[in-house]
């Protein structure tokens, strides 16, 4: 074992210990006070607590390398969890009874919390985000010709794997798509919006910018791994809804998206590359959707 990897092990194996520690500590806490972690509201607690303890540790962590990758990395799984929870949050912490809500009341919470969590993520990023907008859309054409050429090889890869896997092997469509098409048929103001705009801003900023943040030290290996890396994650989130085992192929055709995207923002260094062309991309999926019938 050679010195750099023990001085990793050296600092990496205290900070697992008082994590540990630090955690249980809390759930003792909060077991004391009565909180069950075995319902949907204790696993939002559990998460939150898990955080607080974590971020306890890391506020302990020498200045340094290890402790900007701990950062970043903390940032991406916070942005993550948010994007899968944060309209649960308060309806956990609260323990509020969503059965006697109204379908409309349902959907305009969701839209609240939507806009909430994107104002939250824009803040946290305010200062890039301004300066890449008016960089991108101010040469706006050359930009948008460089980031076609990724997209038309990500989406040619996405429809030829598609067809394949719904011809040979699942003979249908994704747990996801079919998810959509549903609440698109349902909710169709809601979905456009959440499709259309919240979608490609909030995908973007996490699958590609706070996992790409993550690479403190760049190497000549970083622009293999990196789009490899953020695009098997944008896919796997994709499976989430899947019915069968076998539609784990599906992260084919999403993960070429998401690769092609990755490379796009790698080349550019601008988010904007990956928000637009993913806003157009998916708003054109949802045109064809209504122009189609729903088929």
């Amino acid at each position: 074992m050679n010195d750099k990897i023990k001085r990793i092990l050296k600092v990496i194996i205290p900070i697992i210990v008082l994590e540990v520690i630090v955690y249980f500590l809390f759930k003792l806490l909060f077991n004391y006070l009565g909180l069950n972690t075995n319902t949907e509201r204790g696993l939002i607690i559990e998460l939150l607590y898990f955080a607080l303890s974590g971020y306890i540790i890391y506020s302990f962590l020498p200045e340094g390398t290890l402790k900007k990758h701990i950062e970043k990395i903390g940032i991406f799984i916070l942005l993550l969890l948010g994007m899968a929870s944060f309209p649960s949050i308060p309806i956990a912490l609260f323990n509020i009874n969503t059965d006697t809500w109204s379908t409309t009341f349902k959907i305009i919470y969701e839209f609240i919390f939507d806009l909430l969590f994107m104002l939250i993520v824009y803040l946290s990023y305010r200062k890039k985000i301004n300066k890449e907008f008016k960089d991108y859309f101010s040469n706006f054409i050359d930009n948008i010709e460089l980031t076609l050429k990724y997209y038309i090889a990500g989406l040619i890869i996405m429809i030829v794997s598609n067809l394949i896997i719904n011809l040979f092997f699942t003979g249908g469509i994704a747990g996801n798509e079919e998810k959509v098409r549903s609440l698109l048929t349902n909710y169709p103001l809601y979905m456009i919006f959440s499709i259309s705009i919240y979608a490609p801003f909030i995908e973007e900023m996490i699958f590609r910018r706070s996992i790409k943040d993550t690479f403190i030290k760049e190497t000549k290996y970083t622009k293999i791994i990196f789009p490899l890396v953020s695009g098997l994650i944008f896919g796997g989130m994709h499976l989430l809804e899947a019915n069968k085992a076998i539609e784990i192929l599906y992260i084919i055709p999403y993960g070429a998206l998401g690769i092609a995207f990755a490379a796009n923002y790698y080349k550019t260094n601008n988010i904007f590359s990956t928000i637009t062309i993913h806003c157009i991309h998916n708003t054109v999926t949802v045109i064809l959707f209504f122009l189609t019938g729903g088929i």
